[in-house]
């Protein structure tokens, strides 16, 4: 009876609607069921639906962490109860319950699960958190709203990731888009697709060096560790960091948070002192040469300082780089000459940019111009990385493998390869390396840095156990806040001293020296380095 009475009401609309002169179409009591069948969804998605990212060993970078989230369609009788039993969400779910639409409610503690129309689901976090700060946010990179990859390997490898692996829930509509009450929700779990990315990323590694930045007080900078003598990049720690899930909440804080500082060039001051003396010794000079430090050294018209104003005396090529002497490499910097020394850093990587993968390039830094080297004072502040000079965080780290691994100098790397539908690995082809120090030259030069730890300005980066080489840096930056002057404060070493495993290098944007900013939070990783051996 009721079918026929709609049936009559849609004829009258249809006649007055044409004037009631002509009757343009009729509906039939069979094409009325017909309509009646048609069925349609409303789906809730419940996770990004995008591939893993994992570390060298196969350890999820993303989606470690779960929470709890309740696929809720609204009724008087569950919204009620929804609210009694979760009163501080109360106001969120009776709004969200107003359009009549299912809708999803993140809990904040667990609830009962036999409330009519609730489903409760265990939903993956895509980006985890390792205390209080998010894992790895510079290089995992993030998604927009639409769930498409937006920066590092989110976007690098958008179109593996999107897709792969859904949780959703589907409710059955009528042909008017009304819930059909009572019909079951379709549950779509594809969670556990394996399919994604496998970085060269340690996990452990990365907890240890994120917490040692942390801890010791680092707030602006960098910290990396790479593997020696391969530069596979083991773990990557910018500082301030991002919540990836409010990234608008972070352009315009102070620190750049979502600039990626171990890719990004800096005054590298005195750890390229290295390249100088790795330099001196291939073409032919004696570690055993002295110069006499006074405090100063006139060149042409410039007087430059050494940072012991009193002087360092007379000093050998290891004690200059265990007592950074600025003096000593102004003079070994002249018997190399702008030439030498130039494409030596060439040589060393420095000046040239490094894709790491499509959206991830770490920057050239700048070598100084020729112009500039050709003139005396220009070549005494390239000679303790003053000046023009600046390189990235990963360049110095690629610098100091290559001292602690022979010499040789390898492209350094951060994706390991593709990770297919079953679980198996698809590696990426690396290329060789290549021998650009002697292998005589760069054993004395990873011995001037152990003398650096023992007896000079690295003391205080000396681990406990193992014991490991390095060099202090402090460049200045000429930047001046409230009468003050910003310095890059650095150190870079290998752990541990013999037959080393790892090269690292701290960086603080704003810090008092090498020694006493940097240092300690070096010591700190090599330590905890050495209790995952």
């Amino acid at each position: 009876m009721r079918r026929r009475i709609i049936i009559v009401l849609v004829i009258l609309c249809m006649l007055f609607a044409g004037g009631g002169t002509r009757l343009h179409y009729i509906i039939s009591s069979g094409d009325y069921l017909r309509a009646g069948s048609v069925r349609s969804t409303y789906t809730l998605k419940l996770n990004s639906g995008r591939g893993l990212i994992y570390d060298r060993n196969g350890k999820r970078l993303v989606e470690d962490e779960i929470k709890l989230v309740a696929a809720v369609r609204p009724n008087a009788d569950n919204i009620d109860q929804l609210c009694r039993i979760l009163p501080d969400q109360a106001d969120q779910i009776r709004k969200m319950a107003e359009s009549g639409k299912p809708f999803l409610v993140t809990l904040e503690q667990s609830i009962k699960t036999d409330i009519q129309d609730v489903t409760v689901f265990q939903v993956p976090c895509r980006y985890g958190r390792d205390g209080n700060e998010f894992f790895l946010p510079h290089i995992i990179g993030y998604t927009d709203g639409s769930g498409r990859g937006v920066t590092g390997i989110e976007a690098a490898y958008d179109e593996l990731l999107n897709g792969q692996a859904v949780l959703s829930i589907s409710y059955i509509n009528d042909a008017y888009g009304r819930l059909i009450v009572g019909a079951a929700p379709e549950i779509v779990n594809n969670t556990d697709a394996k399919q994604g990315v496998q970085l060269t990323i340690d996990k452990q590694v990365q907890q240890i060096t994120a917490r040692a930045a942390k801890e010791k007080g680092l707030t602006s900078g960098a910290v990396l560790v790479l593997s020696v003598p391969d530069n596979e990049i083991l773990a990557s720690v910018s500082l301030p960091d991002f919540n990836p899930y409010n990234v608008a909440a972070s352009l315009y804080q102070t620190g750049s948070p979502l600039l990626n500082k171990t890719l990004s060039p800096y005054s590298t001051g005195s750890v390229f002192k290295l390249v100088v003396a790795a330099a001196a010794l291939d073409n032919g000079i004696s570690a055993d040469l002295t110069f006499n430090c006074t405090g100063e050294i006139a060149v042409g018209d410039v007087v430059f300082h050494c940072h012991r104003k009193e002087g360092h005396g007379l000093l050998n090529m290891s004690n200059a780089i265990a007592q950074s002497c600025n003096v000593y490499f102004i003079e070994l910097a002249k018997k190399i000459g702008w030439e030498k020394l130039l494409d030596y850093a060439k040589r060393l990587g420095l000046g040239s940019k490094e894709q790491l993968a499509s959206t991830i390039v770490a920057q050239s830094g700048t070598l100084p111009r020729v112009s500039t080297l050709k003139l005396p004072a220009g070549l005494a502040n390239f000679a303790f990385g003053q000046g023009e000079l600046t390189a990235t965080p990963l360049q110095i780290a690629c610098l100091v493998s290559c001292i602690a691994g022979g010499g040789v100098l390898y492209k350094p790397s951060l994706v390991e390869g593709i990770v297919q539908a079953d679980g198996s690995l698809s590696e990426m082809t690396k290329a060789g390396g290549i021998q650009v120090i002697t292998k005589s030259s760069a054993a004395k030069v990873a011995d001037f840095m152990r003398n650096a730890m023992e007896t000079g300005t690295g003391k205080s980066a000396m681990p406990s156990t193992g014991g490991a080489g390095g060099k202090t840096a402090t460049a200045e930056t000429g930047i001046l806040v409230e009468g003050r002057e910003i310095n890059r404060a650095w150190f870079a070493g290998f752990y541990p001293s013999q037959n080393p495993r790892y090269a690292i290098v701290v960086m603080s944007e704003d810090g008092i020296s090498g020694s006493e900013t940097a240092g300690p939070v070096f010591k700190a990783i090599c330590e905890g380095l050495a209790r995952i051996q």
